[in-house]
């Protein structure tokens, strides 16, 4: 199917550049090329990129936002598009964690890991205890409520929102149903997990029957990506819980078996090896061998602890989930660890629960060692922002200089469609964000400040205010009165 632009563009008319990128983008996605799209806030990059995949949509499209807010722009513009086309099927597809009906009346199931949380919710589908699950899955296959449901979502667009609504309103799994629709659909917008989490990524490609190398992908505000991929491989196991969940299998009386003393005298090496480093350490922080701490640890040891966890679920869900951590950090450790690639650390910490105490943590050191599996594969790919600056870092942390990556790159930089004279910068010497000045009257004056901005600047103007602090914002915000709408995030 190939379209016209005017059958796809949902406005009158074209900002400036906005034209170019889209044709730009076409190209790319024609060539099978891979591009990097540097351009500002303000240009159009969201409906350009998705005007330019339903020119011609042979192949699904996969686009990957950080935030939720991000995802709320995709959706507004598919909306827009679908009111032009009519027949447009798209999903918003959010992780097991938020999709989860069970979770989203359960604080305690809500604030597990992600890793601990996908095996309760096996655990639950195995056992029949889900309900949702139960009727969303039929003998291996979605059920006819699922197909019926789909096709009222696709009519009126296939949000996060509608699927999570509607879901429980059936009785239904809503990830499991954002499963079915991403199936079927030509567009899915989910978050950076779903390619760039290596486990994420095998059973989400693999239940859409997809693999990358057929595929276009777009990763919006891509200068997020490193980070988001060191932080996805960041691995931390509290010794000081470590220790009392060895203490309370030691003393389990309804499964005494060998396999529980194994897991315990892993547990008791794993303690003794790190206790050995750390009592001749007086730093807070720093680095350790973590393959001599683990040394004596068999590969097979975290299926057999997660195995056992599922097992205590009933009888002692903190011990069940504490083991579940553990047996995460493991696997990790037998799936990933690369000396090369990777820093052991271990880190004094404090906490009201556990007092002064230790993490053993696995940190990665360079993101573009997993961003250029994915790149070299992949059909197509566009990566764009406002914010890559400075270019040659992201090439490089992205691993877009790669071999086998950069011969397929095109980059596109684009400059800013404002006018340079309607930059102004000002400077507010009588406000400061220094720790030690953070008071009551200053948290107000900041309040004040945004206050005049908000009064006199005219309503269809947006305001960005930009904190250091999670901290900082709180304070000030909740010290605003302003009438225009507004988002705290």
């Amino acid at each position: 199917m190939v379209r016209s632009l005017e059958d796809v563009f949902p406005y009158s008319e074209f900002r400036e550049y906005q034209r170019g990128l889209i044709d730009k983008i076409y190209d790319i996605f024609s060539s099978n090329k891979i591009g990097v799209i540097y351009a500002p806030t303000g240009i159009g990059k969201t409906i350009s990129v998705l005007t330019a995949h339903l020119l011609e949509p042979t192949d699904k499209l996969i686009i990957l936002t950080r935030t939720k807010n991000q995802a709320a722009i995709y959706s507004k513009e598919l909306d827009r598009i679908k009111k032009k086309l009519g027949d447009l099927q798209y999903v918003f597809i959010r992780s097991k964690h938020d999709f989860c009906a069970i979770a989203s009346r359960s604080e305690k199931i809500r604030n597990l890991p992600y890793t601990v949380f996908i095996k309760i919710c096996e655990y639950l589908k195995k056992r029949g205890r889900c309900p949702y699950y139960s009727q969303t899955i039929v003998n291996g296959e979605f059920s006819d409520l699922v197909r019926e449901v789909g096709a009222s979502l696709f009519e009126i667009g296939a949000t996060a929102s509608r699927i999570v609504r509607t879901a429980i309103h059936n009785k239904l799994c809503p990830y499991e149903l954002a499963r079915y629709l991403a199936r079927i659909s030509n567009i899915v917008v989910g978050t950076y997990s779903y390619i760039f989490n290596p486990k994420i990524r095998d059973l989400f490609l693999g239940g859409l029957e997809l693999s990358l190398e057929n595929l276009r992908l777009v990763v919006d505000e891509a200068h997020n990506l490193p980070n988001f991929i060191e932080n996805q491989h960041i691995k931390a196991l509290n010794l000081k819980a470590l220790e009392i969940t060895r203490k309370k299998l030691s003393m389990l009386s309804i499964l005494e078996t060998p396999e529980i003393q194994r897991i315990i005298d892993s547990i008791d090496s794993l303690l003794n090896e790190i206790k050995y480093i750390i009592g001749g350490e007086q730093s807070k922080f720093f680095v350790v061998d973590i393959s001599d701490i683990l040394s004596d640890i068999d590969p097979d040891l975290p299926e057999l602890i997660a195995r056992l966890s599922q097992e205590l679920l009933d009888y002692d869900t903190e011990l069940a989930y504490s083991l579940l951590k553990l047996s995460d950090f493991l696997d990790y450790y037998f799936s990933y660890y690369d000396e090369r690639l990777y820093t052991s650390v271990a880190e004094l910490v404090y906490s009201k629960k556990y007092g002064y105490h230790y993490y053993l943590k696995l940190n990665l050191l360079d993101p573009s060692q997993h961003a250029v599996e994915i790149f070299k594969k992949v059909k197509t790919a566009i990566l764009m922002s406002g914010s890559f600056h400075p270019l040659e870092y992201y090439r490089l942390t992205l691993g877009i200089s790669s071999p086998g990556v950069y011969d397929r790159t095109i980059t596109e930089v684009l400059p800013s469609p404002f006018p340079k004279d309607s930059l102004r910068v000002y400077v507010d010497v009588m406000l400061t964000s220094k720790y030690e000045e953070r008071t009551s009257e200053m948290f107000n004056n900041y309040a004040r400040r945004i206050e005049i901005i908000s009064d006199r600047l005219p309503g269809d103007r947006a305001i960005l205010v930009l904190f250091p602090s999670y901290g900082l914002q709180n304070e000030v915000t909740k010290r605003i009165d302003i009438s225009r709408p507004h988002i705290i995030e």
